[in-house]
């Protein structure tokens, strides 16, 4: 599902550069020992240019990271200088904690793509709180909207209260 809402967004213009990556934790029964870093970046790749079909110009970066998803993810994203993360989102408690961490720590836009096959874009929801990502946020959303000649893009106000926050999320 990851990559196919991953190719529908890739038919805008502009697109220069994909960054596909995996992280192998570093934990025993993870599953990830049967297959090498060097094979898992070279199914990747396949894969990335295989859903995508992409400009043969758009240059597409493959890696598998080790260690806490998290730390590793923020370091590729930081290290690269990474715009926009695009991340595939699962319906667990995991998923979606990582989910919500990695989008308050990124020094980019995170959006979150759930695991079922993704409907062709229809519309886009921006949450705004007037912060400069926000507008950033509403500046791509838009961008995104022209390109795919979409018809609504729904601004949404949003008022943080540190005291309505779910258990699980930091203050």
């Amino acid at each position: 599902g990851l990559l196919l809402q991953l190719r529908e967004l890739a038919r805008a213009p502009g697109l220069q550069a994909v960054h596909a990556v995996t992280v192998r934790q570093t934990t025993t029964g993870s599953g990830w020992g049967l297959e090498s870093a060097a094979a898992m970046v070279d199914r990747l790749e396949q894969e990335v240019r295989g859903t995508l079909a992409l400009d043969p110009a758009v240059s597409v970066t493959t890696a598998v990271l080790e260690g806490p998803i998290l730390d590793a993810l923020l370091g590729y994203i930081r290290e690269r200088q990474i715009d926009l993360a695009i991340i595939g989102h699962r319906r667990s408690a995991l998923s979606r904690a990582l989910a919500r961490r990695l989008a308050r720590h990124a020094p980019c836009a995170v959006w979150m793509v759930p695991e079922v096959a993704p409907r062709p874009l229809t519309g886009i929801v921006v949450p705004m709180d007037f912060s400069e990502a926000a507008v950033r946020a509403l500046d791509t959303a838009l961008d995104l909207c022209r390109d795919h000649h979409l018809p609504d893009c729904l601004v949404l106000n949003v008022i943080s209260r540190p005291d309505h926050l779910h258990p699980d999320e930091d203050a």
